[in-house]
């Protein structure tokens, strides 16, 4: 399926890779959302050996040439289910693919916005470098309603289309489910480092250390926040003025134990493997190395307090806003939650 710039005004098929487990209560809104999209694509999706009748809403639905449901019968999680996914679109020859949650909804000109950004930057920079288009996020509850109109205005994320390896190392923001990407990012980013926490951090890393990233300002997708999310669910996201107060009991506080960003998430397993000289993948560079190191000795506690907080901010690791810096703050220089290593 491998085709030079020129030929593409034909509009390439776009894969969907959905990872499905359980999705019965909201798949069909989704999927409805993916058929409606205005840019030829296929979807292909892999279910994680669900126990309910999500396959059969999949059959019903998952109907033209290129479409393919597969059926895996051991669960393994959604992050080595979308590494799978990712594996057979490109066994199947796509050039272009797009990740997709379960319970989600697409705007109709997500996939369409996103493979104009992709081929305009495949038409000076080369289909052999990897690329990544994200975009920002509507969310909505398990209703469909609208509870906030910008993911990353109620994240405070600071991530724009400049290059900057700090913020992805840290902050990130980059979404699984608004990614498309380039054959020769999937390719990459393949196998996934053994225990990595998410899979869109892996290839967000890849893209900003090897090749693009552009962020299209204009929400892709409405996020539905629910209790069955894998990460970011109403259990964990607050709205409206109780958002900026968290539940601290008074025996945490008193133990002083202080919960810090990062540092609970595996993320340092996913930074370890791009260091490991066995990795096949390119060496960083002298800057890059120095991002790497810093964000690494701070999820080790591997430098006196001040050292790391002092850096934190220095590469910008952190979101933006006082509170949650502030928060920070107080919590490094205080927590007992976490050994230090040496130094303290």
């Amino acid at each position: 399926m491998s085709a030079s710039i020129a030929q593409k005004a034909s509009k390439p098929t776009v894969a969907i890779v959905l990872c499905t487990y359980n999705g019965a209560q909201h798949i069909d809104e989704q999927l409805d959302s993916l058929l409606s999209q205005q840019w030829p694509s296929c979807i292909l999706a892999n279910d994680d050996s669900s126990t309910d009748n999500t396959v059969e809403r999949l059959h019903l639905k998952c109907r033209k040439q290129q479409d393919k449901v597969i059926e895996r019968e051991i669960n393994v999680g959604y992050v080595r289910n979308f590494e799978r996914g990712i594996a057979h679109a490109l066994e199947q020859g796509f050039d272009y693919i797009a990740l997709s949650d379960q319970d989600d909804i697409w705007h109709p000109d997500r996939i369409k916005n996103g493979m104009q950004t992709i081929l305009d930057v495949e038409q000076t920079e080369g289909e052999s470098v990897p690329l990544l288009v994200h975009s920002d996020l509507t969310m909505i509850d398990s209703s469909g309603q609208i509870v906030h109109d910008s993911y990353f205005r109620y994240r405070q994320y600071s991530i724009g289309n400049a290059k900057n390896l700090a913020v992805i190392l840290g902050q990130n923001g980059v979404m699984g489910n608004t990614i498309l990407m380039n054959r020769a990012l999937a390719r990459l980013a393949l196998p996934f480092p053994e225990k990595v926490h998410v899979h869109d951090y892996w290839l967000a890393l890849l893209a900003e250390l090897y090749g693009e990233r552009r962020l299209l300002a204009k929400p892709g997708v409405s996020y539905r926040i629910h209790s069955s999310n894998a990460s970011n669910s109403t259990d964990s996201m607050k709205f409206g003025p109780l958002r900026h107060f968290t539940k601290i009991t008074w025996h945490r506080l008193f133990q002083r134990d202080f919960r810090l960003p990062y540092k609970e998430d595996s993320r340092v397993r996913t930074l370890e493997a791009l260091q490991d000289i066995r990795n096949t993948r390119p060496a960083l560079d002298d800057k890059q190395s120095v991002h790497v190191d810093a964000l690494l000795a701070y999820l080790n506690f591997s430098k006196p307090r001040h050292i790391l907080l002092r850096d934190m901010f220095r590469y910008n690791f952190l979101r933006q806003g006082w509170r949650h810096r502030m928060r920070f703050t107080l919590a490094l220089m205080t927590t007992r939650r976490y050994s230090q290593k040496k130094n303290d």
